[in-house]
């Protein structure tokens, strides 16, 4: 109440006045003025000043000084840099002299008898002398269009050259760096840029230049970056560039370059990559580029090389990337490139290659990718030492006549490889195959056990013959046991000529039962199996001819899928609640999800409402993160929320979405959590090995809805951004096998479990859309520990108050699909004795910065929890610290609390306090 404070208020006016008097001195004994006291005024500006070194300035700064009361004013002067320029004062009369260059800013103050003050201020430059390196960029300035650059700060003026945009200088001012990427050159390189002789980076990527390379660019002796990819740079190579000894990355992609690739690069012996893909080079690979004993990377896709591969690039031991494809190269692929034992991509896609694949490539041991794809004399079976490549992820052969055999370990090693595009070997007779939501003749698609299948048999009439669809008999075995068989009468229409997928009417088709569809399984089917057709006609009247054909049927772990409604704070829309509610596993709203991804059995779970302070979709997908990170879950998140500010946002292979309630963006979500980038048609960064460029599925898909009807190849995938959407063979197969491998290694690891009394530390943060990283508040928790999956360039690093370690992880940010760049993590540190005492700041470190979060923190974070379940039930961040006091809660979090009385509420503002860590 005011009343109870109205007794100190004289004694604190005393001290004041007793301070006020103290700070005045001497000043107090003079009477006060009869009129207030006015402030001195500047009366007009100095403009900014240029001084050679050694040069001086006099102001007189009565001249630009008056006092409305007519007081005799005084004067002070500094500088901002006593390197630059000093000053001293002569009564009213103020001298700089310049010493050496740079810039600094001059302040003038005029003061009043009782005190007040006002001031000027004014630049001085001091003007670095020319030097050799300033005709040279003039020279550059005036080729390449300076005056139209996106930014051409300070080029051409007296300013120091470490201030000419792009400019970097060494300690002596000498240029060393010059990099103007993505800023709108135009014109032609001029040769002078070889009057540079300190010159160590040269970027002018992504830009208008036109023109060939100037030579004198090899005159740089001390160059070890050059970059001119994405320019419209003609002409040939210029051999000279062989001669610059500390080169490290030489960047031409993208262009017009013509005319062969010059032997002279081969003199590069620090190179470690080479870019020419992209232009218009002709000739053959000079083998002289297997002296690069430095190579890491080399790029020639996208040309006209022509003749064969040189077998001397085997001598390139430390390479790891090697891309030639799309070219006119010919011959065999050589044995030697199986001495490449650092080799992790090896793509020679688009090319006339022909023969066997060398059983040397085997050796390849840190192969990680392999393209051989639209090489068309490739042929023959994959060699058995190939399985020795246990690192493969990605293995690409359409367009080959190259085939992976049938034994179980090529299928145990091809199953290990979650992208790839084989078709088998041993094919014969007519094409027969089972499909769900689609199949391929040439690169089959697994079926997922306990799903209907349809049977499709495809015989065709040998040399023209005109007959009618005989009957077909198909009989299916279960661990060689009779389990099921089909009749399928004949059918009054012809039988063609050649395959046809187009139509049901040119196929014998039956629906083969869920329950018989299992791992395991194998089929025998018969045309005319009672032999009516005349058997001079040739039919192919059994597959297999012997035995029975084994089919590929995967038993997948169960689909466990949470939906999680957000509220958003102080809106009364709860809709979203009611719907997500409203779903079953078999829903017609998760129709696409089921058909179009390998699900099989589904459990689907509905999360109780969280209300959160945001409707970003980026922040809500990294609170979905959190959220399943805190309550210790194993099976994949998605959040959703009515009027977010987007459609829909995933982790690539991770386990948390975020997606608008409409069935085709769920399921598209859901892809990106299996791993599947996206297609492309009209989608951003698209897987760049999917088969159909423009994005289709290209193949046929199957839709058991609506009197069952076939879907043509030219639909678009569910992965891009076109529709109506199906799936391609390749994603299905690429989710199915991501979903085996990732889902059942996390099934046979023990629990993810928190014994009585063991705390977790809650670490949650990201990046934003520029790169910088952000932390927010920290919590002590009771929650199983989760730790990143592999090491990447973030750290966390937690420190005491004296800077002594506690604990370091690395990691790499998770890739948010649908994004801007933004992503996020959330991590479960198992409590180590002494954090709660000691622990005082977290700090995220990145290749765009640092941020730390220490004890004085003022973002506050707040986490509203039910014990009796476990659920969060809101988060709210960015909170002032006065929001916490229980009268003024953010109205969202008081509707949180006040739906029941028991929830916990959980508080951080930054570091958790000591009475967190025990709770």
């Amino acid at each position: 109440m005011p009343g109870r404070h109205s007794p100190a208020l004289p004694a604190f006016l005393l001290l004041l006045a007793i301070s006020w008097m103290a700070a005045c001195g001497e000043d107090m004994a003079a009477p006060p003025p009869s009129s207030p006291n006015q402030r001195p005024v500047p009366t007009s500006t100095i403009p900014a000043q240029e001084l050679a070194a050694g040069d001086t300035l006099t102001v007189e700064a009565s001249s630009y000084f008056s006092d409305p009361d007519g007081d005799v004013l005084t004067y002070e002067a500094a500088t901002s840099n006593t390197g630059v320029v000093t000053v001293s004062l002569a009564g009213s009369s103020v001298a700089v002299v310049a010493v050496a260059p740079g810039e600094a800013r001059i302040t003038i103050r005029a003061r009043d008898p009782r005190g007040l003050q006002a001031l000027l201020e004014f630049s001085v430059l001091v003007p670095t002398p020319r030097t050799e390196d300033h005709a040279p960029l003039v020279a550059f300035y005036e080729a390449t269009g300076g005056p139209s650059w996106s930014a051409n700060d300070n080029w051409l003026t007296p300013r120091p050259l470490e201030a000419w945009h792009g400019v970097q200088v060494d300690a002596e001012g000498r240029v060393v760096g010059l990099d103007l990427a993505f800023n709108r050159l135009t014109g032609q390189l001029p040769p002078e840029l070889g009057q540079l002789p300190r010159l160590q980076t040269l970027v002018l990527s992504r830009n208008e230049l036109t023109g060939a390379i100037p030579p004198e660019l090899g005159d740089l002796p001390d160059l070890r970056r050059l970059d001119l990819r994405d320019n419209r740079i003609t002409g040939e190579i210029p051999p000279a560039l062989g001669g610059i000894a500390y080169l490290d990355e030489l960047d031409l992609r993208e262009n017009q370059l013509e005319g062969e690739i010059p032997a002279a690069l081969g003199n590069l012996g620090s190179l470690r990559t080479l870019y020419l893909s992209g232009n218009d080079l002709a000739g053959e690979i000079p083998s002289a580029l297997g002296n690069l004993a430095s190579l890491q990377g080399l790029f020639f896709s996208n040309n006209d090389l022509a003749g064969e591969i040189p077998p001397a690039l085997g001598n390139l031991t430390g390479l790891r990337q090697l891309y030639v494809g799309n070219n006119g190269l010919t011959g065999e692929i050589p044995p030697t490139l199986g001495d490449l034992a650092s080799l992790r991509q090896l793509v020679l896609f688009g090319n006339a290659l022909a023969g066997p694949v060398p059983p040397e490539l085997g050796r390849l041991t840190q192969l990680r990718l392999l393209s051989l794809r639209d090489n068309p004399g490739l042929s023959g079976a994959l060699p058995s030492e190939v399985t020795s490549l246990f690192r493969m992820r990605e293995l690409l052969l359409q367009g080959t006549g190259l085939c992976a055999p049938l034994e179980p370990t090529f299928r145990n090693w091809l199953d290990g490889i979650w992208k790839h595009r084989v078709s088998p070997c041993g094919g014969e007779g007519f094409p027969v195959y089972l499909t769900q939501a689609v199949q391929s003749t040439e690169f089959p698609v697994p079926l997922v056990a306990g799903d209907s299948a349809l049977l499709r048999v495809f015989p065709t009439a040998p040399e023209g013959a005109v007959v009618d669809f005989p009957p077909v008999k198909a009989r299916f075995y279960l661990d060689g046991v009779e389990e099921y068989s089909v009749d399928i009468p004949a059918q009054a229409n012809p039988v063609p000529t050649e395959v046809d997928e187009s139509s049901l009417a040119m196929s014998a088709n039956a629906v083969i039962p869920a329950r018989v569809v299992r791992p395991g399984l194998e089929m025998v089917v018969e045309v005319d199996p009672d032999s009516t057709l005349d058997p001079t006609l040739g039919f192919t009247q059994r597959i297999p001819a012997s035995g029975r054909r084994p089919v590929d049927v995967r038993e997948m772990p169960t689909f466990d899928l949470t939906l999680i409604p957000f509220l958003r704070e102080g809106s009364q829309d709860r809709s979203i609640v009611a719907f997500v509610e409203g779903l079953t596993p078999d829903h017609e709203f998760l129709w696409l999800t089921r058909t179009l991804l390998p699900v099989g059995d589904f459990a689907l779970n509905v999360h109780e409402p969280v209300t959160a302070s945001t409707n970003s979709q980026n922040e809500l997908l990294g609170l979905t993160s959190t959220i399943r990170v805190m309550e210790g879950a194993s099976g994949y998140y998605m959040g959703t929320m009515t009027g977010s500010d987007g459609g829909g946002l995933a982790f690539l292979g991770g386990r948390a979405s975020f997606a608008d309630m409409r069935e085709d963006i769920v399921a598209h979500e859901l892809g990106h959590n299996l791993n599947l980038e996206h297609a492309p048609c009209s989608a951003p960064g698209p897987d760049p090995w999917f088969p159909q460029p423009n994005g289709t599925i290209g193949a046929w898909g199957y839709d058991f809805r609506d009197g069952d009807q076939l879907i043509p190849p030219d639909t678009p995938d569910i992965m891009s951004y076109c529709h109506p959407p199906w799936i391609s063979d390749y994603y299905f197969g690429n989710a199915l096998r991501h979903r085996l491998r990732v889902e059942r290694v996390e099934a046979a690891a023990p629990g993810r479990t928190v014994a009585a009394g063991d705390r977790t530390l809650l670490l949650w943060g990201g990046i934003d859309e520029t790169g910088a990283p952000y932390l927010e508040p920290a919590f002590a928790l009771d929650a199983p520990p989760t730790q990143p999956r592999s090491a990447g360039p973030y750290e966390l690093r937690g420190r005491t108050a004296t800077g002594e370690q506690l604990f370091s992880l690395t990691f790499a940010m998770p890739e948010v699909a649908d994004g801007d760049g933004r992503s996020s993590f959330a991590f479960a540190l198992p409590v180590q004795s002494g954090w709660a005492g000691d622990l005082a700041s977290i700090t995220l470190s990145g290749p765009a910065g640092s941020f730390t979060l220490d004890g004085e923190s003022d973002r506050a974070a707040v986490v509203v929890r039910d014990p009796a379940t476990g659920q969060i039930r809101g988060i709210f961040r960015d909170l002032p610290p006065d929001a916490l006091a229980a009268a003024s809660l953010p109205q969202g979090m008081a509707d949180a609390l006040s739906l029941d009385p028991g929830m916990e509420v959980l508080v951080s503002r930054g570091i958790p306090d000591p009475a967190d860590w025990n709770r």
